[in-house]
């Protein structure tokens, strides 16, 4: 008879494909900054307080959605928080689409917990959708120390802001008008579909429409409860403007660390960059995309030496996957062999 693997055996093997495809689109940025820490031009100390920085972030970020899901009456451990911080960050850095692998893995990770799964998609988009906020908050107070010293600099600052600004103010036009949501659920339904059919050469539709309508509708009743109780959003606001703030030191305590102290105001617009970059990138955690413009960025307008920017970009990079890598690993892992196979999704648009 022959033996049928089990579905966690399945998981298994294509997460250690996704960890050796980063390792592998990180290869050469690995060696050339284990170089950089063994020549002796580092100070490790500075260095190594990236960790805990790292994670202080990881728990923030987490927190900002769990503080969310506790005012919407869900009952989550503050164990589980923590674990689901550690996870994320491991899912975040090994997929292709990393936010929306992060947000479909935390809902899924959620459900023994009895967590309506809309308040779990709800609270990362709650999570991205305040970073964004605070992200703005702080570029646009970076471009006003910028404009004076370093313009270019400020221009790429006033440009990002613009761009996150319309995304979310996109996103919240389409989910206050139901007429909207059903449009742009028949557009975007019939353009995944199309390339669908398009580079897969297959005739079926890999996403339902009626699904999608119904996560657009679920988003509704959600943005209604919080503009109709904005005291919600009080706390996550607070704390992700924190969270925000803190992670562009992590890139400043990389170039402190090789002697060079980045002007604060550079360093949020630098990280926000990389940020973005990766959000749009098709490589794993965005490696490859965020070193080539974030280390244009800091040669061109950050006022860096091309081969500082280069040393400091590839160090903050791989620091971060290994970080999230060896953190996360072990809490995935030790998930799927507690849970095993998801139950089916009812909610979920692909077909």
């Amino acid at each position: 008879m022959k033996k049928r693997f089990s579905w966690k055996f399945w998981v298994t093997i294509i997460t250690a494909a996704l960890i050796i495809s980063v390792v592998i689109f990180s290869w050469q940025e690995i060696l050339k900054a284990w170089g950089i820490l063994s020549s002796g031009n580092i100070n490790l100390l500075l260095f190594l307080l990236i960790i805990p920085m790292q994670i202080t972030c990881y728990l923030g970020r987490a927190e900002i959605a769990f503080l969310y899901l506790r005012a919407k009456g869900e009952s989550v451990s503050r164990r589980k928080m923590i674990r689901c911080a550690f996870e994320i960050s491991f899912v975040d850095n090994v997929a292709v689409v990393n936010s929306i692998a992060g947000m479909t893995y935390f809902s899924w990770a959620l459900l023994p917990n009895k967590v309506n799964s809309h308040n779990s998609v709800m609270s990362q988009i709650i999570n991205y959708a305040l970073t964004l906020v605070g992200s703005v908050i702080l570029l646009v107070i970076s471009a006003a120390f910028l404009l004076k010293f370093q313009l270019n600099a400020a221009l790429v600052a006033i440009l990002l802001a613009t761009i996150t600004i319309c995304l979310v103010s996109g996103i919240v036009y389409i989910i206050r008008n139901q007429k909207r949501i059903t449009t742009f659920s028949i557009f975007l339904a019939n353009l995944i579909n199309r390339l669908h059919r398009k580079f897969s050469k297959k005739e079926n539709n890999l996403v339902n429409l009626a699904l999608i309508e119904s996560f657009f509708y679920g988003l509704r009743q959600n943005y209604l409860g919080i503009i109709a109780d904005k005291k919600l959003l009080a706390r996550p606001f607070f704390l992700a403007m924190i969270v925000a703030a803190l992670e562009p030191c992590l890139l400043w305590l990389i170039f402190a660390s090789l002697g060079t102290f980045l002007n604060p105001a550079v360093a949020v617009v630098a990280f926000y960059l990389s940020y973005m970059l990766c959000i749009i990138s098709i490589t794993p955690g965005g490696v490859g995309t965020q070193e080539l413009g974030l280390a244009t960025f800091l040669a061109t307008a950050g006022g860096l030496s091309l081969d500082l920017a280069i040393a400091g970009t590839i160090l903050a990079s791989v620091t971060e996957v290994l970080i999230a890598i060896s953190l996360g690993y072990f809490f995935y892992q030790n998930t799927i062999n507690q849970y095993g196979k998801p139950p089916k999704n009812k909610n979920s648009a692909v077909g």
